[in-house]
């Protein structure tokens, strides 16, 4: 139960929904990548079918990693629990791995361009900057 002395402010409540939001995407993203038609992948060019054909499955353990944990993670904050620092750190493990295979290893920069590394770097941040949230709400005793 938290006292009046430490009541938990709305705006920690809201970016914890927002948080869940963003992981609920990542999550449907996930989905779209591992349940992708056959169809749709022989519409791709080439290259982008070559790409998608060699990721390897301790990259794909890697995403699901990565939106899985954030989700939970997300769900722990909104219930307030500090369980989600944990999820958020395993999130934030998996998102590094993936983006280090796709940015790093593949060819994704050359079949994309630069850009596309922009979205995968703000995913990175984004994790970091819930580890640093779910602490922040531990340290100020509104997370049990």
């Amino acid at each position: 139960m938290v006292n009046q002395n430490n009541k938990i402010p709305t705006w920690f409540t809201v970016v914890s929904i927002l948080f869940l939001l963003w992981n609920l995407m990542g999550c449907m993203a996930f989905f779209s990548h591992v349940m992708m038609p056959e169809a749709m992948l022989e519409k791709m060019p080439q290259e982008e079918q070559e790409l998608y054909a060699s990721i390897p499955l301790w990259s794909t353990i890697a995403f699901a990693l990565g939106v899985f944990g954030g989700a939970l993670g997300s769900i722990g904050l909104v219930m307030k629990k500090k369980w989600a620092k944990s999820l958020f750190w395993l999130s934030l493990l998996g998102v590094m791995v993936q983006t280090f295979q796709s940015l790093v290893l593949a060819d994704t920069l050359t079949i994309y361009g630069s850009g596309a590394a922009l979205l995968p770097l703000l995913i990175v941040l984004l994790t970091a900057v819930a580890v640093w949230f779910a602490q922040y709400g531990i340290t100020k005793r509104w997370l049990k």
